[in-house]
């Protein structure tokens, strides 16, 4: 989806240690807690589309979420570890500026303000990201499906153990059978012990389901 006010904008929500039910009944008389039932905060139907009364001041949002402001037109989002120190990462990859953008979780559970970018000559209009381990080292690596400036179709891979070279032969470039990728997928198919990518393309049929083995 794109962004037309030119900036990009992901809410991501942490992960906690201990997870509040919305649903559950939290009693009001222990001192600092907060009560998040859903009954407590009678739904206006017409802000329920509003992001500023679901992440207003004293929601669980607003309590345990982060704004981080990221490239334009932000198209996609994946979760892994991209530095191999057993915190959660976020890649992010933006239709306008055609980059990748890595943000590096920290111990305190927050991500960092600054990324790492990732961006590779004849890679545009990127459209989905997926994780996953793709050369059996245990590391997370990322794939993104994309076109090229002939809006010819494509998956990049990108490797941990390279750093997320974009250069090749550190990062692998594969063609698609049909145009218009969107989704892609990382996982094992066909009973394989080995990941593999699967992308959903959109081309001269409704939809067109294409796998590629690395």
């Amino acid at each position: 989806m794109r962004n037309t006010s030119g900036m990009g904008l992901i809410v991501l929500l942490l992960l906690l240690s201990t997870i509040v039910p919305l649903a559950v009944e939290v009693p009001t008389s222990v001192p600092g807690r907060h009560d998040y039932r859903m009954e407590s905060a009678p739904v206006d139907p017409s802000h329920q589309f509003d992001p500023a009364a679901i992440f207003s001041n004293g929601t669980v949002f607003d309590d345990f979420s982060a704004t981080i402001l990221v490239d334009p037109w932000p198209a996609d989002l994946a979760v892994g570890d991209f530095n191999n120190d057993g915190q959660r990462d976020v890649v992010v990859i933006s239709n306008y500026t055609n980059r990748i953008s890595i943000y590096n979780g920290t111990e305190s559970g927050m991500l960092s303000p600054v990324p790492w970018r990732i961006e590779k000559t004849g890679m545009v209009d990127l459209r989905s990201v997926a994780v996953g381990d793709l050369d059996d080292d245990d590391l997370d690596d990322i794939v993104v499906s994309h076109t090229d400036v002939d809006k010819n179709p494509f998956i990049t891979i990108f490797y941990q153990s390279y750093n997320f070279n974009p250069s090749s032969p550190f990062s692998k470039t594969r063609s698609l059978w049909q145009s218009e990728p969107k989704e892609v997928i990382v996982g094992k198919f066909n009973d394989s012990v080995h990941n593999a990518i699967a992308v959903v393309c959109q081309g001269l049929s409704a939809a067109n389901d294409d796998v590629v083995d690395i």
